[in-house]
C-alpha cells in the first residue's frame, strides 16, 4: 500500500524501532516530488535495495537524487 506519509508516521515509525517493535520501513517523499520520479524511485528501491536494509534504514526519504 502507498499512500502519503505524515510527520506522525515518521514519528510513529521510530517509537515502535525504538522499543524493538518489527517495522517493514517507510518510504517517505514530499509533495514536490512528481509521480513519476516517485514511482522511478520506488522501482529502483524494490530492484536494487533487499528489504533487510530498507527495515535496519527505518525511514527511506525520497528523492533518491536531485
Amino acid at each position: 500500500m502507498l499512500r502519503l506519509a505524515t510527520d506522525a508516521d515518521v514519528h510513529f515509525a521510530y517509537e515502535r524501532s525504538a522499543a524493538g517493535e518489527e517495522l517493514p520501513g517507510l518510504i517517505v517523499t514530499t509533495n514536490e516530488q512528481s509521480i513519476g520520479s516517485t514511482i522511478d524511485d520506488i522501482l529502483l528501491i524494490a530492484e536494487c535495495m533487499p528489504e533487510e536494509e530498507i527495515s535496519a534504514r527505518i525511514v527511506v526519504y525520497l528523492p533518491l537524487r536531485d
